[in-house]
């Protein structure tokens, strides 16, 4: 009787659990070898510190760590190249490699070299990167990058994921991908947690932000939809601080904050915290620049926490159909503020 033997799927990401500053990347490709693990061998190749950290990781070890369904290989940030990617491609053999972000260049690159050397299949997932609300943040840097990465071919050959149809397009546009080489399929979701005996406080809002700290998220934007309230309104941040500069600006918005509106900074959150602070609010106020699919968005709603979120801007427009919170314009912040009255 002959033993079946498990398809060998190697993925490689900038930064991985433990870590808590990489955001959406981290939990797609979580909830991806968690759903997937029992029935590929999942091998995750990674950084060995936090996003904007040196300090490595404490608790792991040199080699495979298993972490959840996935075996995890930590790096130091000297060993991102292509002579180590090819020795592990090499002694591993993996059936197929699984990488996220077109703009990740510095760590993408030297593994699809390898992979190209040793003919192992590539499928590549743009991660947002494509989204025009997206390029338009440092755009003097990315579309000629993008320019020049199609002109010479580097991603010719390469598979995509897309998951969504504006990031079909996008390959098509910018990279000139062949549509038979892009597969769309939406992101994995986590498992649901139900609120249960939760009863809105009378004549208070709890308002919930969790997001990296940087401009594309438009906290920002959210402070400034807050402070139009006039009712005792109760409004929570979480996440990592990506970028100080930004967190000032963040910080003088909050000190014009109204009587009755309470803004506060909470922290950076693990993803297992994450899951129990959606049962604690009213609602998830995200006017976010761009997503391409916006894990914090799904999670909230699976753990029954209302969105308030940006029309245009995300998956996830229907939402006001759905009866499960309201999407509105970016620029309309009246509209934001009316309904959140």
């Amino acid at each position: 009787m002959t033993r079946n033997i498990m398809k060998k799927v190697m993925i490689f990401i900038g930064g991985y659990l433990p870590g808590e500053k990489y955001g959406g990347p981290v939990t797609s490709i979580h909830n991806f070898t968690e759903q997937l693990g029992d029935d590929y061998e999942m091998q995750i190749v990674c950084c060995n510190h936090d996003f904007g950290d040196t300090t490595p990781y404490q608790n792991i070890s040199n080699g495979w760590n298993i972490v959840g369904k996935a075996k995890v290989l930590y790096l130091k940030d000297e060993a991102l190249c292509y002579k180590v990617f090819r020795d592990i491609l090499a002694k591993e053999k993996p059936d197929m490699i699984y990488a996220s972000g077109i703009m990740h260049f510095k760590f993408n690159a030297p593994m699809i070299r390898a992979a190209r050397k040793l003919k192992i299949p590539v499928l590549l997932a743009p991660r947002g990167d494509l989204c025009e609300n997206a390029l338009k943040i440092k755009e003097w840097k990315k579309k000629p990058f993008l320019a020049i990465v199609d002109r010479i071919g580097f991603f010719k050959n390469i598979y995509f994921h897309s998951t969504m149809e504006e990031e079909s397009t996008a390959l098509q546009r910018y990279l000139h991908a062949d549509v038979s080489r892009i597969f769309l399929l939406p992101n994995l979701p986590s498992s649901t947690v139900k609120k249960d005996n939760y009863n809105k406080e009378a004549g208070v809002l709890r308002v919930l932000f969790i997001s990296r700290i940087q401009s594309k998220k438009n906290l920002l934007g959210a402070i400034r939809i807050v402070n139009q309230l006039k009712g005792k309104t109760v409004f929570d941040i979480y996440g990592p601080i990506e970028n100080e500069d930004y967190w000032q600006e963040c910080k003088t918005e909050i000190e014009k904050s109204p009587d009755g509106v309470t803004v506060s900074y909470k922290g950076a959150l693990s993803s297992g915290e994450a899951k129990n602070i959606y049962l604690q609010y009213d609602c998830f106020l995200f006017p976010t620049l761009s997503e391409n699919y916006g894990h914090v968005i799904a999670e909230a709603l699976m753990h029954d926490c209302p969105i308030v979120i940006s029309k245009g801007t995300t998956p996830w427009d229907d939402v006001t159909e759905s009866d499960a919170g309201a999407a509105f314009p970016l620029e309309d912040t009246e509209a934001f503020a009316e309904y959140l009255e």
